[in-house]
């Protein structure tokens, strides 16, 4: 998944997954041991085997529904609550999600994920967030601002559940072809006593929205995936604005743009604008008509023009071509292009 072209994202799971299963681009883990470590691989893709099936789990033929058993090691279903780890010691115990993404082209990107504790035990467990960069290197953990590994360890309070993040991903995550995140089902403690249930939920790996440089980036930060009001040209605030603009000059959905909005200079000498060279999938195009039906007079394209320089303020400038003309009219057009 590259994530130049938008986000990564998981928020839910459905019960009825079928045997073999998984959301997209998310691959649950398992062990070939008992109660793995940080330290330990997990070769094998989640499943469960017949012959290591809870008989009232067979015969209720939940064989080719491995989401929503009731004993022994398993990976529980919660629908839009994510899914839950829990292992009693079968030989096959959890486990990690797992996902692979690009992030060529990134200027950065961070990762956000919320844990729970749904059923504490006598052996803590925790949930911690892992990546690598080859296929064969050992993993390294993502961590926090002080340097601490960033994970959620299990709670004495059933029902506890925590939103950890964002993070950033570390440096040598980015511009890569591949790299990959784990958020890791680990033992910490003990060796009696059940384990821990944790719960997984809305994981989000994006640009953050401040530096998209890609429309559907800056989208998949404000939007759920379906949402009608997330389209381009669409105006969810209600004032005309559209969300193309919005993610031109850097601002959320609900932000106020009276501060962003094109103005003209000292004795209507110059059109100023700011201008994002960044966004490589969008052109600035100023036009003038000197009287609002016949826009055809261009003053500047980004698409063929040279960038002028920006003030500290981030504004550019474009001099009137025919300061003399009474009166014109001016206008900012924001379009959508194919990048370069």
């Amino acid at each position: 998944l590259a994530l130049a072209d938008g986000w990564f994202g998981f928020s839910e799971w459905s019960p009825e997954a079928p045997a073999g299963a998984m959301p997209p681009n998310l691959l649950f883990l398992q062990s070939n041991r008992n109660d793995p470590g940080l330290d330990a691989t997990l070769p094998h893709a989640y499943h469960v085997p017949a012959d290591d099936m809870d008989p009232a789990d067979l015969d209720s033929d939940k064989l080719a529904l491995p989401y929503q058993l009731n004993a022994r090691t398993r990976l529980n279903a919660l629908g839009a609550d994510g899914v839950s780890f829990i292992n009693t010691g079968r030989g096959r115990d959890l486990g990690a999600a797992l996902t692979t993404l690009d992030t060529r082209g990134l200027p950065a990107a961070e990762v956000a994920w919320t844990a729970g504790t749904l059923t504490p035990g006598g052996r803590p467990y925790g949930i911690r967030l892992q990546y690598r960069t080859e296929i064969n290197a050992p993993w390294s953990d993502v961590t926090d601002a002080d340097g601490a590994p960033v994970e959620y360890t299990r709670s004495n309070t059933v029902g506890d559940a925590r939103r950890i993040g964002p993070h950033p991903l570390p440096a040598d995550a980015l511009g890569r072809p591949w790299v990959q995140l784990r958020w890791t089902y680990h033992h910490i403690a003990g060796t009696s006593g059940p384990r821990d249930e944790l719960r997984l939920d809305d994981l989000l790996v994006r640009v953050p929205p401040k530096l998209a440089t890609r429309y559907p980036q800056w989208a998949a930060a404000h939007f759920a995936a379906g949402d009608p009001q997330r389209g381009p040209n669409e105006a969810p605030a209600g004032d005309g604005v559209t969300n193309l603009f919005r993610y031109a000059h850097g601002l959320a959905p609900a932000d106020p743009v009276a501060p962003v909005m094109p103005r003209l200079g000292a004795q209507a000498s110059a059109f100023r604008f700011r201008l994002d060279p960044s966004k490589s999938d969008l052109a600035w195009i100023v036009q003038a008509s000197p009287d609002l039906s016949d826009w055809s007079e261009v003053w500047f394209d980004s698409r063929v023009h040279p960038t002028p320089n920006a003030d500290a303020d981030g504004w550019v400038s474009i001099p009137s071509p025919n300061p003399s003309a009474h009166r014109f009219f001016l206008r900012l057009e924001i379009r959508a292009i194919d990048p370069e």
